[in-house]
C-alpha cells in the first residue's frame, strides 16, 4: 500500500529531525557553559 510507505517515511524523517534538534540543543548548552567559564575565568582542576 503506497500510503503506508509514505506514512512510514514521514515518520522516519520526523524522528530524524527531532534527533537533530536534540543534538543542536546539546551543542548550544555546551557552548553556553564554555562561554560562562571563560567569562567568569573559572578554573577547572583537571
Amino acid at each position: 500500500m503506497p500510503i503506508d510507505r509514505w506514512h512510514t517515511r514521514v515518520g522516519a524523517v520526523l524522528a530524524q529531525w527531532h534527533a537533530l534538534e536534540r543534538d543542536w540543543q546539546s551543542v548550544v548548552v555546551g557552548a553556553v557553559i564554555v562561554a560562562l567559564i571563560v567569562a567568569f575565568e573559572i578554573r577547572i582542576p583537571w
